[in-house]
């Protein structure tokens, strides 16, 4: 069940921040969040790389309301200079997490997975700090997979965490999912997403509508969400001369 406030994850765009709902870099994006109140704790940004690369970070404050917003509101003042030194998921969590920690409250902290997607070399780089990891649905198979998964705790918890990166291949036309836990919660799922996972696999590898499927399955759960809830695809270019087709395949990858 989804609050009715409803307020876009690219309300933070500045110069370092793109769009969602359109092409970038030869990538499809689209992200939606809906805040359990007026305001929450949700956040995200899609770092513009040179040539054809992405580096995303999705994070969840913890709380909810006003405090959550503060704490994500101090990640917000930070995320600029940081992506101009971007050098990696790793360091940036490294960076984000040197830089939150004393400016928090001991009982304070912020979930983040941060990855770097390369369709040149069909790389996939990610780092987790406590958060959801994230879904890859394969489109030749239908198959959907769980990759990066916690390598430290939330930002903001201990001073000197060193977070480590889990790197995979990825191929034309594969598309990737984040959520934050408020997702699973909607929709009553076990902590790893297997629910989600199968509502995804069968799903064409479209950024835009597989945020819709998953949003409009979380609409239909009678369960009353209380976290906020954030979801956010890409899409990696489509290879020539193959269809975006529907997958009959329903399959959970651990």
């Amino acid at each position: 069940m989804l609050h009715p406030a409803h307020t876009p994850l690219h309300a933070w765009r500045d110069d370092y921040w793109i769009p969602t709902g359109s092409a970038v870099n030869g990538f499809g994006v689209s992200a939606a969040c809906h805040p359990a109140s007026d305001v929450g704790g949700d956040f995200y940004a899609v770092l513009r790389a040179e040539g054809q690369r992405l580096a995303v970070l999705i994070g969840d404050a913890c709380g909810k309301g006003a405090r959550a917003a503060r704490i994500a509101a101090l990640i917000r003042l930070e995320l600029p200079d940081l992506a101009r030194s971007f050098e990696g998921p790793a360091p940036l969590l490294d960076q984000l997490n040197s830089r939150l920690y004393g400016q928090l409250a001991d009982d304070a902290f912020a979930t983040a997975a941060c990855f770097e997607l390369s369709a040149d070399d069909q790389t996939l780089t990610v780092s987790n700090a406590g958060h959801v990891p994230l879904f890859v649905l394969r489109a030749a198979s239908g198959q959907v997979f769980r990759v990066g998964r916690p390598s430290g705790p939330p930002l903001g918890m201990l001073h000197g965490v060193r977070y480590s990166k889990e790197q995979t291949r990825l191929w034309a036309d594969d598309l990737l999912l984040l959520v934050t836990d408020g997702v699973l919660e909607a929709l009553d799922d076990d902590p790893l997403g297997g629910r989600l996972a199968e509502l995804v696999a069968a799903a064409p590898a479209d950024a835009e509508l597989v945020t819709k499927l998953v949003l409009d399955e979380v609409r239909r759960s009678t369960r009353p969400s209380s976290d906020d809830l954030s979801v956010m695809c890409v899409s990696l270019p489509q290879a020539p001369n193959r269809p975006n087709l529907l997958h009959a395949a329903r399959v959970f990858a651990a």
